[in-house]
């Protein structure tokens, strides 16, 4: 248990954000800077001493009461925990991407980078769709709404192997599936990046929220921002839902705020996905593959949390062992 008046403690692998705050060796310490490795109290320039531990006024950073965080620390797509009611590994075609593409778990592995065991997915291609594979993985329950969504995602400029150019899409999203044109209980909260472009724009990054769309002809109801350029490397993404609402960020800077009608108004998964847009693949028959990666995710029902605090929470997770939890209600 956190003393009053404390913070989550400090601890030498975990990535801090500037404005983290901090406990260590009974003082409290705020991040000025990114920081990792760097101990408290030996570097002004990474930590600001904000006083001592213990002075009361209860936990500055208390667990919300419905929570769903994964840390990805499974063996394997195999790992009988990773599909026990937690996440659905896409199998099969349809969209988005390429008419004819396929889905296949085989895309999706665990593997232990940058100090961290980390989500992985694929795209791979030949430059046809009969050849096109893509990675999807969704959460079992749809059951998310409003509250605050984040993950941390490693992004890539270049492919893992082969010709460079390919429209990639790199995307975590929240989603009600489209039962039929204009559907009113569709809705979306996207980040989408497209580190070749696309959708006519260059590097691009999108955050996306829908009210609902008609696919044929395509006709579409939402709010969105854009960013053009690199995002190349690791990420926090956070999102706030509420009622009037959903606010985008990207590594604690605000980047989109939309506002009714364009939200969600119906229970969502929580999904990663990794594909190619259908009028941008490279005319080239030589194999190549792209990779996107994530560190974690976490939800909080019902609570509008700072970037920060979503680092606090995911933090104090960590540090106590806590590898999955999900008492989010269905």
């Amino acid at each position: 248990m956190i003393p009053a008046g404390c913070f989550t403690p400090w601890t030498a692998y975990v990535q801090y954000n500037a404005n983290t705050k901090v406990t260590h060796g009974q003082r409290n310490y705020q991040a000025a800077l990114y920081s990792e490795a760097v101990v408290p109290g030996t570097s002004g320039a990474h930590w600001q001493d904000i006083g001592a531990c213990g002075g009361g006024g209860g936990n500055p950073n208390p667990q919300p009461s419905a929570v769903m965080f994964d840390d990805f620390s499974y063996s394997s797509r195999n790992d009988p925990q990773l599909t026990n009611d937690r996440w659905v590994l896409r199998t099969g075609g349809g969209g988005p991407g390429l008419d004819g593409v396929s889905w296949s778990p085989n895309n999706i592995s665990f593997q232990d980078r940058d100090g961290q065991r980390v989500l992985k997915l694929d795209v791979t291609s030949s430059g046809q769709a009969a050849n096109t594979v893509q990675a999807q993985i969704t959460t079992a329950d749809r059951k998310f709404r409003e509250g605050t969504y984040g993950a941390r995602v490693k992004f890539s400029d270049a492919p893992m192997y082969g010709p460079d150019g390919d429209h990639v899409v790199q995307a975590f999203f929240s989603i009600t599936p489209l039962r039929y044109d204009y559907d009113p209980e569709y809705g979306e909260l996207d980040f989408e990046y497209l580190p070749n472009g696309g959708w006519a724009a260059p590097q691009a990054f999108y955050v996306t929220s829908w009210e609902t769309y008609r696919p044929e002809p395509w006709d579409a109801l939402k709010d969105y921002d854009m960013m053009t350029r690199s995002y190349a490397g690791w990420h926090d993404l956070v999102v706030t839902l509420d009622a009037t609402s959903a606010v985008y960020y990207i590594d604690g800077v605000e980047v989109g705020r939309h506002h009714a009608p364009n939200l969600p108004k119906s229970d969502q998964t929580i999904d990663f996905n990794h594909w190619l847009i259908n009028d941008g693949v490279l005319p080239t028959s030589q194999a190549r593959g792209y990779e996107q990666l994530v560190d974690w995710v976490y939800f909080a029902e019902g609570e509008t949390l700072s970037p920060s605090q979503v680092q606090s929470q995911v933090n104090t997770l960590r540090s106590t062992g806590v590898a999955f939890r999900d008492n989010v209600p269905d």
